[in-house]
């Protein structure tokens, strides 16, 4: 099963050596396959080690790209990393283990806007602590995600969110 991809890294993938420079020594998941992106294999990953299919980020917009990948086992989060082409960046972190109704995201200041959606029949909290940070979560079959951005716009987030694969 392929990912489908709605934006490819274009821009990236030519430049791809100057970003693997700066790529941290903990990342755990090779930085590029030439067959497929790697946090598609980041994804196949987590099947591996923790059994479960974890919900999947189908659209990027475009200038986001692959950073980094913390995938290990019998962690309390996992955590897959972009970076953005305005220096923002976007953390997709899953908590394999929550057993909670709700995950509470780390406080990151005053909290500016607050709403909720469903997509998919789950609900996904959304809350905005300055113009372009967002802190996005939910739960799905028992398992927490959370994703905070930087330097990002509301619409930006909200495309990622509704274009995301409940397995």
């Amino acid at each position: 099963r392929q990912l489908p991809v709605l934006h490819p890294f274009g821009s990236f993938s030519a430049n791809r050596q100057k970003y693997n420079k700066s790529i941290p020594h903990s990342c755990n998941v090779r930085r590029w396959n030439h067959q497929k992106h790697v946090y598609y294999e980041a994804y196949q990953k987590i099947e591996k080690q923790y059994g479960f299919y974890p919900v999947r980020m189908q659209y990027l917009p475009k200038g986001i790209h692959f950073y980094d990948a913390q995938i290990k086992k019998n962690a309390v989060a996992l955590e897959i990393s972009y970076i953005t082409e305005k220096n923002g960046t976007l953390d997709y972190i899953i908590f394999p283990h929550c057993k909670n109704a709700k995950i509470i995201p780390i406080s990151e200041g005053v909290k500016k806007e607050a709403f909720e959606l469903s997509i998919q029949g789950v609900v996904v909290h959304f809350q905005r602590y300055d113009a372009e940070r967002w802190n996005v979560t939910f739960v799905y079959k028992n398992v927490g995600y959370c994703m905070r951005a930087t330097k990002m716009e509301r619409a930006e987030i909200e495309k990622i969110v509704r274009n995301l694969k409940f397995i």
